[in-house]
């Protein structure tokens, strides 16, 4: 696993800075968790962001290409997702808010992931609305219609 090296931005707070470099530390140790339930999902999953529906969830011509079947590209989305559902725990509000629109304009911006927010926005809203200590895997079932929803408009 690489990982670059600690360089904080002086403008932002030191909790800012920290759950942006814990971001990239996390996203990477997080397929341990978000591939193996994924698996379980792999021909959907392919059939959702891979295929003729790659377009609605990668831009062309970005680093998010690497990424060649939608079980690839929905890990990916996940993992990050995820990782802000941790944040969302640890910030002040505020924070949070920053983080988010850093990372969602990181996602699709950057990396080419082109519905990242509306994926994370409706990732948040299902875990958040679910029963007190619940896990991701079981958002699973409702994020995949989320998903295939998509596909449709």
């Amino acid at each position: 696993m690489w990982v670059s090296k600690y360089d904080p931005v002086p403008s932002y707070t030191e909790s800012i800075n920290a759950a942006r470099y814990t971001g990239t530390v996390m996203t990477e140790i997080d397929h341990n968790y978000v591939n193996p339930v994924s698996d379980d999902y792999q021909k959907t999953l392919n059939a959702l962001m891979g295929e003729s529906n790659r377009s609605r969830w990668v831009s062309q011509s970005y680093s998010s290409n690497s990424y060649k079947n939608g079980y690839k590209v929905f890990n990916e989305y996940m993992t990050h997702g995820v990782y802000l559902l941790y944040t969302n725990d640890r910030l002040t509000a505020s924070e949070q808010e920053m983080l988010e629109k850093m990372k969602i304009n990181s996602m699709q911006k950057t990396r080419g992931f082109s519905n990242f927010g509306n994926f994370y926005n409706e990732l948040k809203r299902l875990y958040l609305s679910g029963k007190p200590n619940h896990d991701i895997a079981s958002v699973y079932p409702d994020i995949l219609r989320w998903c295939e929803q998509q596909n449709l408009k």
